[in-house]
């Protein structure tokens, strides 16, 4: 279960995107990594779902951040 401060420090889905993006990854790719449906990836993007991640989902986005020279930046400033 994911509590309300795991809800605050949640990328949205501009910022999963952007991530994705630099990633160059498609949504299933993403999706895999995440342990979530395409479709929720999809929902996520789109602003019509909150992504609700828990610590352990975060942390595997980071590391492949890191193993893939995404700069962490992106997730302290949201694209507009």
């Amino acid at each position: 279960m994911v509590d309300e401060h795991q809800r605050k420090n949640n990328p949205d889905g501009k910022t999963l995107k952007a991530i994705r993006e630099a990633l160059g990854w498609t949504q299933e790719q993403m999706a895999k990594l995440l342990g979530v449906s395409p479709r929720a990836i999809r929902h996520y993007e789109g602003g019509t779902r909150q992504p609700r991640f828990s610590l352990e989902q975060v942390g595997l986005l980071i590391a492949t951040m890191r193993e893939n020279g995404v700069p962490l930046e992106i997730l302290l400033k949201p694209p507009p």
